[in-house]
């Protein structure tokens, strides 16, 4: 899956205007433009999508969605609604009276824009709400929508000429990625897997709920969903910094701490930027000892090999 920004507000405001999230459905790639600022359609509340005319019913299944009723700018709202749902007046209220409306809903998105205490801007996401949001779309599941890459589409062929590639290392100028809601990834039967070329912010606990191991998993002790964050900095808190962070698993940089700046994975930074001290960091790394602790993306797939071929041993052809 891919999420990109793709407009923002204008070229003094940056604050994304419409994203675009990218998709496999029936194994073909589909985009779903999400504008932020502007609704789908004249008089729309922001983000919803029409459902059925007044006095009928739709079915929402499972899938928590939020709603709107009315018409022309006026609507009565209700929120984490599912099952069948009659939009009419008895349920909701009267919200322009003498004129005939209709009923408009919207899934809870897996993605949000947000803004950290500093003021710096972010792409929330709640890796938590993928598997219902995937079931309003039609898509497919989370054994195939199991990685995420998080960019800013700054090509001038497809993006926006307001929008510039982010600095390696991040600035605050840059946006950021902020993982809220993702304490249980246990629907991520294949693991899940964020790329991204900004800061991510770990918003809360990532990964600590277990879950029964596949057939043929012979190590004993908790499984959990293998999972793995691409990102060129990560930092801990959002709303605060936090007291302390437990790193289990393996932490790694394709850069060498013998490089002119070098690079250490350990040294962690709060939401706030300063440096949390070795007391503050606790680690349990382990190597990686059977194929189902493998995340969809991991550091050999994500490096491209070139490997010379020499012609001895080579054939004619």
């Amino acid at each position: 899956m891919r999420l990109d920004v793709t407009q923002p507000v204008s070229s003094t405001n940056k604050t994304p205007a419409v994203l675009r999230f990218s998709y496999l459905k029936g194994g073909v790639r589909n985009d779903l433009t999400v504008p932020l600022t502007t609704a789908v359609a004249t008089g729309l509340p922001t983000g919803y999508l029409y459902a059925c005319d007044e006095n009928q019913t739709y079915n929402f299944g499972s899938t928590e969605v939020d709603l709107a009723y009315g018409k022309n700018g006026t609507y009565a709202y209700q929120t984490g609604m599912s099952g069948w749902i009659t939009f009419n007046n008895h349920r909701f209220g009267d919200p322009l009276v003498g004129t005939v409306k209709a009923g408009y809903f919207r899934p809870s998105y897996p993605f949000a824009i947000t803004s950290l205490p500093s003021g710096k801007t972010c792409i929330a996401v709640y890796p938590m709400r993928l598997a219902a949001f995937l079931t309003a779309l039609g898509a497919d599941s989370l054994a195939v929508n199991h990685s995420l890459v998080v960019n800013v589409d700054y090509t001038a062929a497809t993006g926006s000429l307001l929008l510039t590639k982010p600095s390696i290392p991040c600035t605050d100028l840059d946006y950021g990625v902020v993982l809220q809601q993702c304490s249980d990834l246990t629907s991520f039967t294949k693991g899940f897997s964020l790329v991204t070329n900004l800061r991510v912010y770990i918003g809360e606990d990532f990964n600590v709920v277990t879950t029964t191991p596949p057939t043929g998993f012979t190590p004993t002790g908790a499984y959990y969903p293998p999972c793995s964050l691409f990102a060129p900095e990560n930092r801990y808190g959002v709303a605060t910094d936090p007291t302390g962070v437990t790193l289990s698993g393996q932490v790694g940089s394709l850069m060498s701490d013998s490089a002119s700046v070098p690079v250490r994975p350990l040294d962690s930074k709060t939401v706030s930027g300063f440096t949390m001290t070795s007391s503050q960091v606790k680690a349990n790394l382990s190597p990686i000892t059977h194929p189902a602790n493998l995340p969809p993306i991991f550091m050999m797939n994500w490096l491209v090999l070139l490997e010379e071929r020499r012609r001895e041993f080579c054939s004619s052809n």
